[in-house]
């Protein structure tokens, strides 16, 4: 059979469980597995291990199961033996202990074939298999905006190409003509670095390499047994490195390649190696010194980069230096890494921003990928700025953050450091991974810190759980649960800060796992009598929060009384027992409560709750208008504040009035497009229009650039250049039929004034485009099931009509049917966002209500809740 690749891997002894990943991987290569030529060498091997090769994948065709034995303790044997064996055009090399991505041979292959490439180079995540296991990555000083690089000898970049780990195979596919042709294999003499020897070579016949810097292609399980990470060796081992790397050095410098990074990067492993080492003679150690001394007398400093600090520069430099070149000083002493490379410390100066808002982003940024492949340095204008950056969506920054969580890379799109990664919320596909970085947020951390200083808060923030680490030292969150960690850091190390009082626990606050708290949360709430303030993201979980205590009170009630937490079942034994320990037994406050619920709930309840409550923020604009309703159900005349136009790119707006926001100028810069007209050219916060709408570009400190939000704004006044804005709908969620757009705004205000005219209250609703093309709305209604669903319908295609001209036309053409609303049952939303929750595992305000039905499985569910009527 003519297969596309060969893929040739040495297996010595690997753990079988382990192997099982690798051969899960190749077994779903999106090339198809019937493509690829697997050559597995079992080297050294016991039986069985052997055997347990065999048993996985003995039954293919397509793998050859090859047993070699010999005296070579390094995988260029096997790998030699793969490669005279392999027959497809290509070959890959797959370590017994790795794995492939998915599409990492389909991807690859068709970039090298689409290129002519001899080489092809793709990213290589890693996992460690200890906490105490050394990171071997490849960082790299490509600009990884770019999904392909063509390398050739008339555009070489030695820097970039030899910088950081650069010597492994497996990142990389070949081209075996090529191999062949220029006699190119693993040299079984050299003990270790044999793959940079081979890459040298490889490099040094090649005429054209394609880099692939967004391509993450091969999971790297680091074995702490391996090599490297062994550390203490014998002279006679270190010396036979110390030869190798001679060959190696010597192949570099033939093809006249840049070679400090490599010489003073492995020079500085056997250093380690030396210092670890209680094996060396002083013999031993001149012996070292006699093959290294001449490679690096001749080698210059590193240059500083986001591989190389400057501290790292220096140590890269001095340390092998020291250690190699002076064998004397270390001969039979017991001396410790950091106390060699203590007195090599150094630092680098932080960028001064500007005072411009942009140019102060563009200055922070611009060593980053991003900013030198825009050349931000040079940006001195609006123009140059609008022609130089495109606009971009998530899918820009996609590959980007996976590089960073999945291989621990930095740099690309911000030279600060990311502090973590937030999660936007919806229901709508899959959720995004923003990243952010403390100067991002600060504004927003000390706003909540003015906001909650000297107060007793019902707060509804709640953190994810700290469980899954990415391999940039991050976590996942939320932005209300980033603000909570951010207050809580900061708070701890202020000795003077001012106090601030949550009537939740912190293990209410930051859950080591997902669960429902809405109980908890509210029971810790009613039970405090000085509640000032009640915080929540948005007005729902504020509204949910009034529903919960509404079915729940006489159970809370019995709660408060005795000191206990046993109204709910589903939280773990554990934190119950932590939980119940804060919760003293409260008769006196349980009796003024029950006297307040037995009243019932039609009244204004809040305030008979908490009597020195005056406040509530919460965002309820745009499409949570209803909850905000509803709440002031609950709620009445309290002071009602809808806080900051808040999502996890940034603060955009602060409020001024009753469901205002002025534009924030100090953590994103700001572009408008006409909603009207998606392609005319964006423009600027002082030259908006009044009353027309606008989706927002987003430039942060962050490292997100013109990028596109969903948000639709409408402009209400200009004030010194700065719009004051509202939130009307979100572009996404429009309806687009027969040539007519409704948006969420025309349909809630058109579905409020029927609920108006049938005098039936409202409480949630989801819309969708029936098969007759007629617009059809899901709704709840309080306390009156189906209601007048006739009336109602018709006063709402009614009111949709004047208010949308161009669905009044088709109306009139007979192109669509008149709309339909159609009752559902009560807190059909709030289950289905249950559902989504709990698959999910995520905090409450991650899942946002539905309001477009544009999948399916949303349309099934929302019809499936239908209130049937009798007969």
């Amino acid at each position: 059979m003519n297969y596309e690749v060969s893929v040739v891997t040495p297996f010595h002894n690997v753990d079988l469980d382990v192997f099982a990943n690798g051969v899960d991987s190749v077994l779903k290569q999106t090339i198809g597995f019937e493509k690829i030529e697997w050559i597995i060498v079992v080297h050294n091997s016991g039986q069985e291990y052997l055997d347990g090769v065999r048993n996985m994948v003995g039954q293919y065709d397509n793998v050859r199961i090859e047993v070699l034995n010999n005296n070579i303790r390094t995988p260029s044997s096997p790998r030699n033996h793969g490669l005279a064996m392999a027959s497809a055009p290509y070959v890959a090399f797959l370590d017994g202990d790795d794995s492939f991505t998915k599409e990492c041979l389909s991807t690859a292959l068709s970039h090298m074939k689409k290129t002519n490439a001899q080489i092809t180079w793709f990213r290589r995540e890693f996992e460690l298999e200890t906490e105490d296991t050394i990171p071997i990555t490849e960082i790299v000083l490509w600009d990884q905006t770019r999904e392909e690089i063509i390398v050739d000898r008339e555009h070489w970049e030695d820097e970039k190409m030899f910088s950081g780990i650069c010597g492994m195979v497996t990142s990389r596919i070949y081209d075996m003509r090529f191999l062949n042709e220029n006699g190119i294999k693993f040299d079984e003499s050299v003990p270790f670095a044999e793959d940079y020897l081979f890459n040298l070579e490889a490099y040094g016949h090649a005429e054209k390499i394609c880099y692939l810097p967004q391509l993450i292609g091969y999971h790297y399980f680091i074995n702490s047994g391996s090599l490297v990470q062994s550390q203490s060796k014998t002279g006679e081992v270190l010396i036979s490195y110390a030869r190798g790397y001679k060959k190696v050095f010597d192949t570099g410098l033939k093809y006249g390649f840049y070679m400090n990074a490599i010489v003073l990067g492995l020079c500085c492993v056997i250093a380690r190696f030396m210092i670890a080492s209680d094996k060396l003679t002083l013999e031993d150690r001149i012996e070292i010194k006699s093959i290294l001394e001449p490679y690096l007398e001749m080698m210059t400093p590193i240059k500083v980069s986001k591989i190389y600090s400057e501290k790292a520069v220096k140590e890269r430099y001095d340390f092998p230096r020291e250690v190699i070149l002076h064998p004397e000083k270390f001969a039979g002493k017991d001396m410790s890494w950091d106390s060699i490379v203590s007195s090599y410390a150094g630092s680098i100066q932080p960028l001064s921003p500007y005072q411009n808002l942009l140019r102060s982003i563009l200055e922070l940024n611009q060593d980053s990928d991003m900013g030198k492949r825009y050349d931000f340095a040079d940006i001195l204008t609006m123009t140059g700025f609008q022609s130089k950056l495109p606009v971009t969506d998530y899918d820009v920054y996609y590959p980007l953050v996976k590089l960073q969580t999945n291989i621990g890379e930095s740099g690309i799109f911000t030279s600060e450091k990311i502090s973590g990664y937030l999660l936007t919320s919806g229901t709508i596909g899959t959720p995004k991974l923003i990243p952010y970085t403390e100067r991002q947020f600060d504004y927003c951390v000390r706003e909540f810190t003015k906001m909650v200083s000297g107060k007793v808060s019902f707060l509804m923030f709640e953190s994810l759980p700290k469980v899954n680490r990415y391999n940039d030292n991050t976590y996942l969150n939320t932005v209300s649960g980033m603000i909570l960690d951010s207050f809580f850091n900061k708070q701890r190390v202020l000795l003077n800060g001012k106090s601030a009082k949550f009537t939740a626990p912190e293990e209410l606050l930051f859950p080591g796992q997902a669960a429902d708290m809405s109980y908890a949360r509210t029971l810790f709430a009613i039970r405090e009598r000085n509640v000032e303030q009640i915080i929540s993201p948005f007005t729902w979980g504020v509204t949910e929060a009034f529903d919960c205590i509404k079915a729940n009170w006489q159970k809370m009630c019995d709660d408060i009384e005795r000191g206990t937490l046993r109204g709910v079942s589903d939280i773990p034994d554990n934190l119950r027992d932590k939980l119940e320990s804060y919760l003293k037994p409260d008769p006196q406050r349980a009796d003024e409560l029950r006297a307040v619920f037995d009243e019932g709930f039609k009244m204004p309840v809040a305030k008979k709750i908490w009597k020195d409550l005056k406040l509530i923020i919460a965002a309820g604009t745009g499409e949570f208008r209803v909850y905000t309703g509803r709440m002031k159900d609950y709620t009445g005349d309290i002071t009602h504040s809808n806080g900051y136009y808040l999502c996890s790119e940034s603060v955009i707006g602060k409020e001024t009035e009753c469901g205002l926001y002025r534009l924030d100028m100090t953590s994103c810069f700001v572009e408008f497009v006409p909603a009207d007209d998606p392609t005319a050219a964006p423009i600027l916060a002082g030259s908006v229009e009044k009353e027309k709408e606008y989706t927002l570009l987003l430039t942060t400190f962050s490292g997100l650039y013109r990028y596109r939000l969903d948000d639709v704004v409408k402009i209400h006044d200009i004030i010194d250049y700065v719009p004051i804005f509202s939130i009307e709908y979100r572009m996404s969620e429009k309806l687009i039929n027969h040539g007519v757009e409704i948006n969420g705004a025309q349909i809630f205000d058109s579905l409020l004034k029927a609920c108006e005219d049938a005098k039936v209250k409202l409480r949630d609703y989801a819309y969708m485009t029936s098969e007759d093309s007629s617009v059809t709305v899901y709704a709840e209604f309080e306390n009156c099931g189906a209601a007048p669903e006739k009336e109602i319908s018709e006063s709402f295609d009614k009111a949709l009509r004047s208010v949308n001209n161009v669905y009044n036309e088709a109306r009139l053409d007979g192109k669509i049917r008149a709309a339909a609303v159609i009752a559902i049952e009560e807190e059909s939303e709030l289950l289905y966002r249950d559902i989504e929750r709990y698959r999910r595992q995520t905090a409450p305000d991650q899942i946002k209500p539905v309001r477009y039905l544009d999948t399916p499985k949303k349309e099934k569910f929302f019809k499936s809740r239908i209130i049937r009527s009798e007969g």
